[in-house]
C-alpha cells in the first residue's frame, strides 16, 4: 500500500533528518540563545520547536516509508514484506533483550524509561525497514544490472 508518488520519498529524506536533528539539538540545548532561554516565553518555544521538528521528523519517516517507488511491481512489493518482517524481527528481538536485562539486572523500571524505550522500540522497527528495503533494493538493482 502507497500512498504517495515517488517524490515524496525526496521530500521524506531532506525533512526526515533536519526534523531530527533539530529536534537533537534543542534537546541538548544549542537552540537555547536562539529560543531566548531566561524569558518568560522560552517553555512555550522550547515546547513548540520541540513539537514541530518531531513531527517534521515523523513524517519524513512517514513519506519514505509510504511513497512508491520509480517502477512499483510485484518484487518491490515482495521486498518490501521481506523488509516488514526483517523489521519486526528485529524489533522482538530487541524486546526480549530488553526484557533479559530488566530480569537478569534487577533494574528499576520507571515510567520514563520505559516510554523512552518503547518510543525507541517502535522508531527501530521503522528506520530497520527503511535500512532492509534500500539494501534489498540495491542488491537487486545490481544483480540485476549484472
Amino acid at each position: 500500500m502507497n500512498i504517495f508518488p515517488a517524490k515524496f520519498k525526496h521530500l521524506g529524506y531532506i525533512i526526515c533528518p533536519s526534523g531530527f536533528l533539530v529536534w537533537l539539538t534543542a534537546q541538548v540545548g544549542l537552540l537555547d540563545n536562539l529560543l531566548a532561554k531566561g524569558t518568560s516565553q522560552y517553555l512555550h518555544h522550547f515546547q513548540i520547536t520541540l513539537s514541530l521538528s518531531f513531527l517534521l521528523f515523523i513524517m519524513g519517516l512517514f513519506f519514505i516509508i509510504f511513497a512508491k517507488e520509480k517502477v512499483e511491481d510485484e518484487f518491490i512489493k515482495h521486498l518490501r514484506l521481506e523488509s516488514f518482517q526483517k523489521a519486526a524481527i528485529f524489533q522482538f528481538f530487541l524486546l526480549i533483550l530488553y526484557i533479559l536485562a530488566v530480569l537478569l539486572t534487577n533494574w528499576e523500571l520507571n515510567d520514563s524509561g520505559l516510554e523512552l524505550f518503547l518510543i525507541a522500540n517502535i522508531f527501530t522497527y521503522w528506520l530497520i525497514y527503511i535500512l532492509s528495503f534500500q539494501i534489498s533494493l540495491r542488491k537487486s538493482k545490481t544483480t540485476y544490472e549484472e
